[in-house]
């Protein structure tokens, strides 16, 4: 049931983040994503096993926040790397290493 909530709070969040960018712009909105994810995952450590609906919500919570630090992100790549299409395909390499190093540890 969590893992429908994350997958759905996600695929929202992706549709709306275009909004976010133009109300606060890319860097405020990674911020903001960053912030709620940090939040989210220390209220893992409060949460009871007995606290169904709090688990709920905070799986929403990490599922928007994830979205919007990942959307942000490669964003944010397609920025520095422009127009320089030469040394694209290095950079999103090397973008993608290190996000599956990070999700796996």
């Amino acid at each position: 049931m969590c893992i429908r909530d994350r997958y759905l709070s996600s695929v929202i969040a992706s549709s709306q983040t275009q909004r976010l960018y133009n109300k606060f712009g890319r860097s405020k909105t990674y911020v903001i994503g960053l912030c709620l994810l940090f939040i989210s995952s220390l209220t893992m450590f409060v949460l009871d096993f007995d606290s169904r609906f709090g688990m709920i919500g905070n799986a929403v919570a990490i599922g928007l926040a994830q979205s919007v630090c990942l959307n942000t992100g490669l964003n944010l790549i397609a920025e520095v790397v422009g127009v320089k299409s030469s040394s694209g395909a290095f950079v999103y390499g090397a973008y993608s290493l290190l996000e599956k190093c990070a999700n796996a540890v």
